[in-house]
């Protein structure tokens, strides 16, 4: 039981950070400056839609049925 909430745990952090860098990556410039208008959020933020997105993905037929 340990073993899986830890292991959901690191890809929550590893999902969101993962974002967050995407985030960043698509709307900055090589200058550092922002390309859009969206402001970016912050790390817990990030971590709150990845976990949103990864339960509605969750909930998706898988390939077997």
């Amino acid at each position: 039981m340990y073993l899986s909430g830890g292991t959901c745990v690191i890809l929550i952090i590893t999902g969101g950070g993962t974002m967050k860098q995407l985030f960043k990556i698509l709307c900055e410039n090589d200058n550092g400056v922002q390309t859009c208008s969206a402001h970016s959020l912050s790390g817990v933020e990030w971590f709150l839609v990845f976990t949103c997105a990864a339960i509605l993905v969750a909930q998706l037929p898988n390939l077997n049925s």
